[in-house]
């Protein structure tokens, strides 16, 4: 029985399972095979590891970025306030039932 697995993982468990194959990728001296599966990837994802290799030089994690903030920091600091006053405070029910 294979060990349990998450179906998802976190950004930083992702890099942690590339960083720990990269000895054995720049080692080469284990088929590539091998390495995807001892690393529960598939021979396209191990492919991908080593082409970002040769190409950024390493196999960290890239920052993302994501969309920019369409609120001023006065438009988020007034959310906090709103929100940290509660829904009763602007004649809204605190519970819906």
């Amino acid at each position: 029985m294979a060990a349990w697995q998450p179906s998802k993982y976190t950004r930083a468990q992702l890099e942690e399972r590339r960083l720990t194959a990269l000895p054995m990728i720049q080692a080469g001296d284990t088929p590539n095979q091998q390495i995807a599966d001892s690393f529960g990837v598939s021979t396209h994802t191990f492919y991908s590891w080593k082409e970002r290799l040769r190409h950024q030089g390493g196999l960290e994690a890239t920052p993302t970025t994501g969309c920019p903030s369409r609120l001023t920091s006065e438009q988020r600091q007034q959310l906090c306030t709103l929100l940290q006053e509660g829904a009763c405070a602007h004649h809204f029910l605190e519970h819906l039932s």
